[in-house]
């Protein structure tokens, strides 16, 4: 705990974790793999306390009472306004003093250290919102552009992307609430993304590692074509290497900031075999720790991994447990039914929807077999149908 007592101001490397709803559910996961002994940028957090001030500012204010009384056509523009009046918000006495705090904080890593501020809503990065790329990020800022840096990141919130990313889940679009992250830029020779599940094949044996040189920034933003590797976890080895474009790569700039340039060995592979392996072991292990499937964002620094978030996957199916296979055995054969032609919905079924379609197609069955006695609720039977789960 830091010692000012305000609680507006917190570290990564913490003893006691903080509750998702005053760091976000971002800066919990470091703070998580922190304790865990992995190799996490050092850092700390702004929580949602410093800046439920600015929230209070815009929530009484003119842009504020234009947009809740517009249309969603006229959210862009309206958005824009309130993220222009975001950015003029001056810092409270508390504010300035926690940052006076930071700073001091941050000034054991030298005055030519770089940062990164990425935000940490307590809705992000959960396992049915990511928020992937809505929200803003700040690399490779100086401890003088810091200031800056938070106000853009805080802005973010009030973008339209935001709002309508929320309203189409059903969240409360008037529910505001953000914290940030400040760390250490690491200065990556290569960087990217793993999944601790295949996304493209739902193989629950395999991890998935997207990589290119520099920072993790192209990957994430999607901006170069990544090298693609896939892993078998159970049998530690890699069956398939696919070399991506890497059209570009995001690098720290001389001064501030980032830029985005070909590299000289874009021809080539940027990972390693052991250090495919070594990527992994480690997303294995934090599929392990947390209890579910995760993809994780890294970095190589001279030859050490960094980890730079692991969040849950939200683009794999759930499958239930009875027709899950122990890792390394035969696989189950199924079909989506959801996503086959004739379908209406590729949602989840619900547990009555299911009910319903096993009686049904019992019943069928039955009429075209003669036989009434078909096994269709059990995964030893003719036929079983299982769902994601649905609440």
């Amino acid at each position: 705990m830091i010692s000012s007592g305000t609680n507006n101001l917190l570290p990564i490397e913490a003893d006691d974790l903080a509750a998702t709803e005053v760091i976000g559910a971002k800066a919990r996961s470091l703070q998580q793999m922190t304790a865990f002994g992995l190799r996490i940028p050092s850092g700390f957090i702004l929580t949602t306390g410093f800046f439920q001030p600015w929230f209070d500012i815009i929530q009484h204010s003119p842009s504020w009472d234009a947009w809740r009384t517009g249309t969603r056509e006229m959210w862009p523009a309206l958005c824009a306004a309130m993220k222009a009046d975001a950015l003029k918000l001056p810092f409270s006495d508390l504010q300035l003093l926690t940052l006076e705090e930071l700073s001091e904080r941050l000034a054991k890593h030298g005055p030519s250290q770089r940062f990164a501020v990425r935000s940490s809503s307590p809705d992000e990065d959960t396992a049915t919102a990511s928020f992937a790329g809505l929200y803003e990020t700040e690399l490779g800022r100086s401890p003088g552009e810091l200031k800056t840096a938070i106000r853009r990141c805080f802005s973010a919130c009030f973008d339209h992307r935001v709002f309508a990313y929320k309203a189409a889940r059903c969240m409360d679009v008037e529910q505001l609430s953000i914290a940030l992250i400040i760390q250490v830029q690491i200065d990556s020779d290569v960087a990217g993304v793993g999944f601790s599940v295949n996304p493209l094949t739902n193989d629950y044996d395999e991890t998935v590692i997207d990589a290119n040189w520099g920072l993790g920034e192209s990957v994430v933003a999607g901006t170069a074509s990544p090298d693609h590797f896939v892993v078998d976890k159970v049998k530690g080895t890699v069956v398939e290497w696919r070399l991506g474009a890497k059209q570009a790569s995001v690098v720290l700039a001389a001064a501030t900031g980032t830029t985005t340039a070909p590299h000289p060995q874009r021809g080539a592979y940027c990972l390693t075999e052991a250090q495919l392996l070594e990527l992994s072991t480690a997303i294995s292990g934090l599929e392990t720790m947390y209890g579910h499937p995760v993809d994780m964002e890294w970095g190589y620094a001279n030859g050490k991994l960094s980890i730079l978030q692991a969040r849950p996957i939200t683009t794999y199916v759930p499958l239930p447990a009875e027709i899950v296979t122990m890792p390394g055995a035969r696989r189950a054969l199924y079909m989506d039914i959801a996503l086959s032609k004739g379908m209406t919905s590729n949602a989840a079924i619900s547990p009555i929807g299911l009910d319903w379609l096993a009686g049904d197609m019992a019943l069928m069955l039955a009429h075209c077999t003669g036989n009434g006695r078909l096994d269709v609720k059990s995964p030893a039977g003719l036929l079983y149908l299982g769902g994601r789960g649905c609440t």
